[in-house]
């Protein structure tokens, strides 16, 4: 049996995302307020951030920003629909494998702070929560986690190529996160919110969109 080819990004994933921006220019009802890709991150800084860190930065993520871009933009919203919108926002290498404390989220006196848990997408303003990805030294898991800023943390259960096909799946509404974790909807009012916006306006919008990629509370 041969073995399992490692994942990674796929290539189409820039085209995909032009068809995402795409399709919001040819909807009159959704305002698009910025998009953007970048150049690659070199190798030079890939070396640098390893050797600084200590961490290594796994294949899966490197087909993202060494192979595609570093970092990622979106950001679009309803007129009149205070809470319908959305924003991928994904931070470039230096930010999430760096080591300085001003560049990674949730840095603060009262904050429980940890080098472990590294921001790797920013949070939509107003909502406080943000995904986060599991960095140590000596054992990384690069598993995702969708933080609060309290600290309770819900187990983002793909990994970061998934997520990354799941961001423009969901064209980033604002929680989607909260839709492939491991949150209990009995337990967190938000995430019963969210996943009742999420479910009536996605199909409304985006007609193509794959809604059983996303949970559901009943």
């Amino acid at each position: 049996m041969s073995a399992a080819k490692p994942r990674r990004v796929s290539n189409d994933f820039l085209m995909d995302f032009q068809d995402v921006i795409d399709e919001m220019f040819m909807n009159e009802q959704i305002n698009l307020v910025r998009h953007a890709i970048h150049k690659p991150a070199p190798d030079v800084l890939v070396s640098i951030l390893e050797d600084s860190s200590g961490a290594t930065v796994p294949d899966h993520m490197l087909s993202f920003y060494a192979d595609l871009t570093d970092g990622l933009d979106l950001d679009w919203f309803l007129e009149d629909e205070d809470d319908v919108g959305g924003s991928i926002e994904i931070y470039g290498l230096a930010r999430v494998f760096g080591t300085w404390l001003d560049e990674i989220w949730g840095v603060g006196d009262d904050t429980d702070f940890s080098w472990e848990l590294r921001g790797i997408e920013a949070a939509h303003e107003g909502q406080n929560y943000q995904t986060m990805v599991h960095i140590a030294e000596f054992a990384p898991t690069y598993d995702l986690y969708f933080r609060e800023p309290a600290g309770q943390s819900h187990r983002i259960e793909v990994d970061f190529v998934e997520y990354l096909s799941l961001a423009l799946e969901s064209r980033g509404f604002w929680g989607w996160q909260f839709l492939v974790s491991d949150v209990d909807f009995e337990q967190h009012a938000l995430a019963r919110e969210v996943s009742e916006r999420f479910h009536k306006w996605m199909p409304e919008l985006f007609e193509d969109v794959d809604l059983s990629r996303f949970k559901k509370h009943e």
